[in-house]
């Protein structure tokens, strides 16, 4: 015996690889080849046309030969199997594949003997049912292929995932496998068929027949998902319909979305974040005027700013305001305003309380991501945000900022801080900015995915720690001139005539303000133009304005 001869169990799913082979080693295993076949009784040979493939050890095992190894088949008192040489999986009488004729099918059987004593063109594995080897591509010449495993569970599981294994590597081919009769014993194969074929004397293989006759082709089952991806074929697409879009409030909170609440410094959107929570956990029936749906939803406020007191603070003015009764249903976790991933703590703050929903406030400090600018790092905050709602099923809503300045651009999503990465993730995003009218804010949905959606700017008045709707705003550009512009450009407009141009604006721009450039005199202009203090009538031409909002219009409202 050589000097390596691990032991593999039929049925072992891993190849047990040897350290490569020398000469030497070959020729000892050739050299115990030929006298395993030299001790093979003179009965079996008659028997079986086994050629250099079958032998018997000195044990009286039956040995099965590959080009480099050796395998002994399992004792007559429940040996294990073990191997000489080579001992990974391979094809067994893999040579005479090549005078196998291509049109007819190919039959693999679970183990050597089978393969011997079958009537058809076949071969099998080394290892059992549950192995195949590495590399099957000589396989695939054949146009079809029957698999005719043993009449058990491995069998039919190994013959399924062999069928398998063919069809995603060559999809022309065929494959079969073939179905013993129900009423066999657990375990018959083909070379039970045999025994009892040579004790009859008849040749006839009638059990094995029947099982290729009933073979099942086998067919590739469509996964559910492939990897991160859900499949959804035509077809089932075409015979079912979508779920329709679920709220938590009607027109301001979709249920099982990545949502999104941004805004800028000062507007109190966390204060709108926490009164919508609280909200929905006390089972109000409105929010800001929206239908809430849910009779409760269990919420999860996760501070990341302002810490336990800020938020506790919070809480009680916002509870004045209600006929409070939602403590089982409202939760918050709160830490100071260091900047750290919170994503691990929200889920283990998951497993305790099994909220609904989850507010994160605010986005920039639950995450050590330093640059909202860089797609790469925001990738990670979207990441480990959409890992909460598909692992537990529940909706996020996010507080985020704009980026500084730019008041007069109004509701425009690309004033939120973060690469064009966070505004194509996300499925629901509303905007909230404040105004140059004290405690008077604008809202408006700004993104939705996949439904169409009311468009209109509200106006939200805040008041004693709540907000409160003020209907729609038709014209919002007055709300967003700052002080410090309309003085700047009603200090040009009152020596203005009523109607004028562009170099009259300039003429009174340079005499008031002899320092600075026409340049900026024009941009000035421009920005003056866009705004309700002054109406452009045609190229160059302009009316003006001076009307802003006041008190009494904020009545009207």
């Amino acid at each position: 015996m050589s000097d390596y001869s691990p032991v593999v169990k039929n049925g072992h799913n891993k190849a047990i690889n040897p350290p490569e082979m020398d000469a030497d080693k070959v020729s000892a295993i050739k050299e115990k080849q030929a006298r395993y076949i030299s001790q093979l009784p003179d009965d079996i040979k008659d028997k079986l046309d086994s050629g250099e493939h079958l032998g018997m050890d000195d044990s009286g095992r039956m040995t099965f030969h590959y080009p480099n190894g050796i395998k002994h088949h399992k004792g007559k008192n429940g040996e294990a199997p073990y191997w000489e040489g080579d001992g990974s999986c391979k094809i067994f009488m893999e040579e005479r594949l090549a005078d196998y004729p291509a049109e007819k099918p190919l039959y693999i059987f679970e183990g050597e003997k089978d393969a011997l004593v079958s009537p058809f063109n076949g071969i099998s594995f080394s290892g059992g049912a549950g192995s195949i080897p590495v590399d099957i591509s000589r396989l695939y010449v054949f146009d079809i292929i029957y698999i005719a495993y043993d009449n058990d569970d491995s069998g039919r599981d190994g013959a399924k995932k062999l069928a398998e294994r063919i069809k995603k590597e060559a999809p022309h081919i065929k494959v079969f496998i073939i179905q013993w009769d129900k009423s066999l014993p657990t375990g018959y194969d083909i070379w039970d068929e045999w025994v009892k074929t040579w004790e009859k004397q008849d040749y006839h293989y009638d059990e094995l027949d029947k099982a290729v006759v009933n073979a099942t082709e086998f067919k590739l089952e469509l996964p559910t998902t492939i990897g991160a991806f859900t499949v959804l074929t035509g077809k089932r697409a075409s015979a079912t319909t979508p779920p329709p879009t679920e709220w938590l409030i009607k027109g301001v909170l979709p249920k099982r979305f990545n949502s999104v609440i941004a805004g800028t410094t000062g507007s109190k959107k966390s204060m709108y974040a926490m009164q919508l929570g609280m909200s929905l956990a006390n089972g109000e029936k409105e929010f800001c005027g929206n239908k809430i749906i849910p009779k409760r939803t269990n919420v999860l406020y996760v501070d990341t700013e302002i810490g336990e007191y800020g938020v506790h603070r919070r809480y009680k003015n916002i509870m004045r305001n209600m006929n409070w009764s939602g403590d089982e249903y409202f939760n918050a976790i709160a830490k100071g305003g260091s900047v750290m991933d919170v994503w691990g703590m929200v889920h283990e703050a998951y497993q305790y309380f099994r909220p609904e929903l989850i507010i994160f406030d605010s986005l920039y400090n639950s995450t050590s991501c330093d640059d909202f600018s860089r797609a790469g790092q925001i990738q990670k905050v979207t990441n480990a945000l959409t890992e909460f709602k598909e692992r537990h099923g529940i909706s996020v809503l996010a507080v985020h900022h704009f980026n500084k300045g730019g008041n007069e651009m109004g509701l425009d999503i690309d004033r939120m801080s973060g690469a064009a990465q966070l505004k194509n993730w996300l499925e629901w995003c509303m905007l909230l900015i404040k105004t140059n009218v004290k405690d008077f804010n604008l809202w408006q949905v700004a993104k939705v995915r996949d439904f169409d959606h009311d468009e209109s700017v509200i106006g939200l008045k805040w008041n004693d720690f709540w907000f409160k709707t003020e209907g729609v705003i038709d014209d919002y550009k007055p709300f967003l001139i700052n002080e410090e512009k309309k003085n700047k450009w009603q200090s040009v407009l009152e020596d203005c005539p009523e109607q004028f141009d562009t170099q009259s604006w300039l003429n009174v721009f340079s005499s008031k303000y002899p320092t600075m450039t026409e340049r900026t005199g024009k941009q000035w202009l421009k920005e003056c133009s866009e705004s309700p203090m002054a109406n452009k009538l045609s190229h160059g031409l302009y009316k003006k304005n001076l009307r802003l909002i006041t008190e009494s219009d904020m009545d009207e409202l």
